[in-house]
């Protein structure tokens, strides 16, 4: 077995990790894995955090690249959603896409609940194998060749009819070199469409040196942001120096070194056409491929045409990505149809655009209500929408379609949770765990249900399983160490909760929530110092979350630091206007200062806000006692009673009013 990292043999074939580089190794398919009754694996080819890349032959052996996602790393919900989201839209771009340059998708599954992409094998070296085996610098026209040739690719994504298809993550590892000196774009992974009118990217993603400016979420990328990757690629090629960040560009005013300093051999008209494709600001660009091209076919007008290998026979008759078998009684037709609105379904989606997601797939569903997959996506529209029980209808019928799929149980009990049914929610989740039980995911959302239900002890219970199944996994144990901290919270076992929180901050936790939460563990306690700075510290994570100086400043209210606690209500105010309570408890912070007029300006906002609060309205009647204004003071008291004619204490001052 070979380390996907390092390359170097390993001879246990039940090895976890590489004896030489410490890569981990499980979870990797062993030689001779047989995938689908077709796919014969042969032996590892790379891998990186989300996926192994493996050489395989089909039944007719035909080399073949298989792509298959880690899903036993442990992810958060979110992390896991995007991961697969992403996976599958690598497959749906690679479907419709037919370029010599461009690997063939040659089929497309889910097997056991984990996705695998079967591609055309593509041997050869990387361009980053190219340049670290070639000890000096690789000549100008070589290099100035293949940018001519990933031009011509590039110019066919982005020239793609609606949508232009963008990259986003081209560099030397993303890009092969065949045998006849002809480049293959690889790792559509990160890839997007390119949207009119949108203002800015969803995911902020890509390699650090070669993503622009408005890769980092700045502005919508467009392929001009593949301009960018493609001259930092070839400033890589031919001075073996990656080029700074456009982030420490624009931050640092920093100039961009001439390729000259690095290869003296370089050409002018080389480092032009480079330069220009690595400007800041996108409008300093080449504006398109074809441009770029024409460029380079002036200034180097002896280059040649690549000469492609034909593909295998085989891919001509390859499935498409997945695409679903007719359904019965309708036809190839449908079924085309179907595919396509749960493609733009899928577009849809990974914008945020949920509405229009949900429609999408409700037209897939209604085209081929056979097809589960359909379904599921259109529960998460739903999920998404907070339309729960269309939701969960979705759910059952993706389940009645296919009952061995773990992931979609798992949905089921989100929906059913979501609506309440924590019951419901913990069958459906005791499902998926059966389905697949060593998925630590499945265990936290366990958690999370039995938290919902008040069992606390079952909660934890449920989170130490999920620990146990990624041992080597810090990120992830960091967070559910955090649940833990929660649940022992929940139970009012405050040295345990304590004691959980800082375990997930030694594994690198510490985000924002988890101060915050220390913070609730010190106040539960009377420890108002304590619980005061770790407040603070959640603020310096995250300044923009109202409830961190809302908690802040009830810290500071029972350490008697007023000033300090107005600073914080204030702060509060201005984070979430709508808050009426903060504006009750600023009214009272100022009451209690003796700033009466601040405090009944505060007090008359947080009533204007809840005008059926009838302790807001008591407080406004004890306010304009204290201005010595009786009648004003009656008339609130008179107020809240209306509202609340149990309310004790407005009964009291009225009865002390009315002796004068």
């Amino acid at each position: 077995m070979q380390c996907p990292s390092c390359r170097k043999i390993i001879k246990n074939p039940d090895a976890h990790f590489c004896n030489y580089c410490g890569c981990s190794m499980k979870g990797l398919l062993r030689s001779g894995t047989l995938l689908r009754g077709r796919y014969k694996i042969a032996k590892v080819l790379g891998g990186g955090a989300m996926g192994w890349v493996y050489l395989a032959h089909d039944d007719k052996s035909v080399r073949r690249a298989v792509k298959e996602m880690k899903l036993g790393v442990y992810m958060s919900q979110a992390e896991l959603a995007d991961a697969l989201r992403l996976f599958r839209s690598e497959a749906e771009f690679l479907a419709k896409l037919r370029h010599p340059g461009l690997p063939l998708l040659v089929d497309f599954f889910d097997l056991n609940g984990k996705p695998y992409m079967v591609m055309e094998f593509i041997a050869g070296d990387t361009l980053e194998d190219v340049l670290v085996k070639k000890p000096g610098f690789l000549t100008e026209n070589r290099v100035m060749a293949w940018s001519e040739q990933l031009c011509e690719i590039l110019a066919y994504l982005h020239e793609q009819k609606p949508n232009p298809i963008i990259h986003r993550d081209l560099k030397p590892s993303n890009i092969k070199l065949t045998a006849s000196g002809a480049v293959r774009l690889l790792d559509f992974g990160i890839a997007r469409s390119y949207k009119p009118g949108k203002i800015k990217d969803t995911i902020q993603i890509g390699t650090s040196g070669y993503c622009p400016i408005e890769q980092y979420g700045a502005a919508q990328t467009d392929g001009r942001s593949d301009i960018y990757a493609l001259g930092a690629t070839l400033y890589e090629l031919l001075t073996k120096q990656t080029p700074p960040e456009s982030t420490t560009r624009l931050t640092k005013n920093m100039p961009l070194p001439s390729i000259k300093t690095h290869n003296p051999q370089v050409s002018g008209n080389a480092e032009q056409i480079i330069l220009k494709a690595l400007g800041l600001r996108p409008e300093d660009r080449w504006q398109s491929a074809r441009e770029m091209q024409a460029a380079i076919r002036r200034a180097f007008p002896s280059l040649r045409a690549p000469v492609y290998s034909a593909p295998s026979p085989s891919d001509a008759s390859a499935s498409r990505g997945g695409s679903p078998s007719p359904p019965a009684g309708g036809g190839i037709k449908d079924a085309d149809s179907a595919l396509e609105h749960n493609k733009r379904g899928l577009n849809f989606s990974q914008a945020g655009q949920d509405a229009q997601a949900a429609v999408e797939y409700e037209k897939a569903t209604q085209l081929d209500p056979t097809n589960s997959v359909y379904w599921y996506n259109l529960a998460g529209a739903y999920l998404s929408l907070k339309r729960y029980t269309e939701a969960l209808v979705a759910c059952q019928k993706a389940v009645g379609l296919l009952s061995t799929d773990s992931d979609y149980y798992s949905r089921l009990a989100r929906v059913h949770y979501y609506m309440g049914s924590h019951s419901d929610a913990l069958v459906a989740i005791q499902r998926a765990i059966k389905l697949r039980p060593d998925t630590a995911y499945y265990h936290r959302c366990l958690g999370w249900i039995h938290e919902g239900l008040k069992r606390y002890p079952e909660a934890i219970a449920a989170y130490q399983v999920a620990l146990r199944l990624i041992p080597n996994n810090a990120a992830g144990q960091a967070r559910i160490y955090e649940d833990i901290g929660d649940a022992y919270y929940g139970q009012k076992d405050y040295k345990n909760s304590e004691s959980a929180y800082r375990q997930s901050i030694s594994l690198g936790g510490g985000n924002a929530r988890l101060y915050n939460q220390f913070g609730n563990v010190y106040y539960a306690q009377d420890r108002f110092h304590e619980a005061a700075q770790a407040y603070q510290q959640a603020i310096n994570k995250d300044a923009n979350v109202a409830l961190y100086h809302e908690n802040l400043g009830y810290a500071y209210m029972r350490l008697g630091q007023n000033s300090n606690a107005v600073n914080a209500f204030v702060k509060t105010t201005q984070l979430n206007p709508s808050n009426a309570n903060s504006y009750n408890m600023l009214a009272t912070v100022y009451f209690n200062d003796g700033n009466l007029s601040a405090a009944l300006s505060a007090q008359m906002r947080a009533f204007s806000l809840e005008p059926t609060n009838a302790n807001y309205c008591h407080d406004l009647g004890l306010i304009y006692e204290a201005l010595g204004q009786k009648e004003e003071a009656m008339k609130r008291y008179r107020r809240a009673l209306s509202l609340d004619g149990t309310l004790a204490k407005a009964q009291e001052r009225l009865r002390e009013l009315s002796k004068g």
